[in-house]
C-alpha cells in the first residue's frame, strides 16, 4: 500500500493504492482527496505580500498594463519557491521590473519609502532594484499551506484503512520544494518511507505516457 501526494502547481491530490495479489492491479483504498496545498497557493500569498508592501491599486495597474513584467517576477518567485531552504540564513533575493519600481515612485517617489510604511520595514530591504527578504518572512508565506497539508495527512493517517501503509511517494513541483520536504520527512519519516523524485514535477506527465504506451499494447 502506499500514498500518492501529487503537489502541483495549481491542484493538490492525494490518492491510496494497494496492488492485488491475485491480478497484480492497483485498487483504490479510500476515496482520493484533493486541497489548496499547491504551489499556486504560495503565489497567492507572495501576491498578498506584494500587496501589502506596495498597496493594491499598483499591483492592479502593474497585472492590468504590464502583464508580461508581471509574469516575468513570478518566474523569478518560482525559482526561489524551489530553492528556499529551512535552515536558509541569507536573504531571498528578488530582481524588480522597472515598471513597478516606477509605479511605486509614481505613488510615494522612493520604493524604500513604500517598504518603510508597510508591515516588513524590519524584514525587507529595497537595494539596487532588487528587495532582500529575511528567510524568516519568506519562509512564512509557505507555512499556512505546508501546515495544513500536514494536518491533512495526520487526519488520513488515523482511518482504519491505512493502518498498514508505510511509503509516501511525492511528486508534482511543489514537491520539489525543501520546506515541504523537510516538514513532511520531520512528521512521518521515523515510521514511513518518503519517496521523492528527483524531478517531482514531471513524475505525473511521465507517467500519464507510460501508462498511455501500455494501455496502447
Amino acid at each position: 500500500m502506499f500514498m500518492m501526494v501529487d503537489l502541483g502547481g495549481g491542484s493538490a491530490d492525494i490518492t491510496v493504492h494497494q496492488k492485488d495479489i491475485y491480478n497484480g492491479l492497483l485498487r483504490e483504498v479510500i476515496p482520493p482527496s484533493c486541497g489548496p496545498w499547491d504551489g499556486k497557493s504560495i503565489d497567492d500569498r507572495f501576491y498578498i505580500f506584494l500587496t501589502e508592501m506596495f498597496g493594491a491599486d499598483v499591483m492592479a495597474e502593474l497585472k492590468n498594463t504590464e502583464l508580461e513584467d508581471m509574469i516575468d517576477l513570478f518566474r523569478e518567485f518560482e525559482t526561489k519557491k524551489r530553492s528556499i531552504r529551512s535552515n536558509q540564513l541569507n536573504n531571498v533575493v528578488l530582481k524588480l521590473p522597472v515598471t513597478l519600481i516606477n509605479l511605486v515612485r509614481s505613488r510615494c517617489k522612493k520604493v524604500e519609502i513604500a517598504v518603510e510604511k508597510s508591515p516588513y520595514r524590519d524584514s525587507v530591504i529595497f537595494y539596487v532594484q532588487s528587495i532582500h527578504i529575511m528567510p524568516d518572512t519568506f519562509r512564512d508565506l509557505f507555512k499556512p499551506t505546508i501546515e495544513a497539508l500536514v494536518e491533512h495527512l495526520e487526519t488520513m493517517f488515523r482511518q482504519a484503512e491505512l493502518r498498514d501503509l508505510k511509503t509516501i511517494v511525492m511528486v508534482g513541483g511543489f514537491s520539489e520544494c525543501e520546506l515541504v520536504q523537510h516538514k513532511v520527512m520531520e512528521r512521518f519519516g521515523r515510521n514511513i518511507t518518503i519517496i521523492i523524485s528527483e524531478k517531482a514535477g514531471p513524475a505525473i506527465l511521465k507517467g500519464a505516457v507510460l501508462y498511455g504506451h501500455s494501455m496502447s499494447q
